[in-house]
């Protein structure tokens, strides 16, 4: 399967930055970016371009960098992509301090602060709701439980009624009958 090839190239080339083998970094992320950008495939397509961003960081190639970086950018803020926009704007913050210019690149790093809290807050809120949803089931289900026993309840006093009126009308027709 041609995205599971893609998955598998972007993994290897996250490895092989780690391991500072940054050619073959970029081997691996012009293969996955070119699959990745036929399938359609937009949240790992910006991953391999921040990848490939920080292996020509690395290799003094900034213009280039800054090409992928931004173009990470682009389409994590086009998709609404927080936790990748999160880390184009940290490698975005590489980029300036290896420009020298590290004013800008603290004021993105303070950017991908309010991003995770951003990311944070969504998180918990979604957590919240889930717990919410599950509490207000439960009760829901409590209740049910607690009227079909009530309604049981009432059924079998009924029917102690029901029994008593039959034993009162049988000891009347017994009378009658004596």
């Amino acid at each position: 399967d041609k995205r599971q090839i893609a998955t598998s190239s972007s993994n290897l080339a996250e490895i092989e930055l780690s391991l500072k083998n940054y050619e073959q970094c970029l081997k691996y992320c012009n293969a996955a970016i070119t699959e990745l950008k036929a399938l359609n495939v937009v949240i790992n397509l910006i991953g391999a371009y921040i990848t490939r961003g920080k292996a020509l960081i690395a290799l003094k190639q900034l213009d280039d960098a800054k090409q992928d970086i931004e173009q990470a950018l682009k389409l994590s803020r086009t998709g609404r992509y927080k936790a990748q926009e999160r880390r184009a704007t940290e490698a975005m913050a590489l980029l300036n301090a290896a420009e020298g210019n590290h004013a800008h690149a603290f004021e993105l790093m303070l950017k991908t602060n309010v991003l995770n809290d951003s990311i944070l807050n969504e998180s918990n809120s979604r957590q919240i709701n889930e717990l919410r949803t599950q509490y207000e089931t439960e009760k829901k289900q409590k209740e049910i439980i607690l009227l079909n026993d009530k309604n049981k309840l009432q059924q079998l006093s009924l029917a102690n009624k029901n029994l008593e009126i039959e034993k009162q009308l049988l000891s009347i027709n017994n009378q009658q009958l004596d």
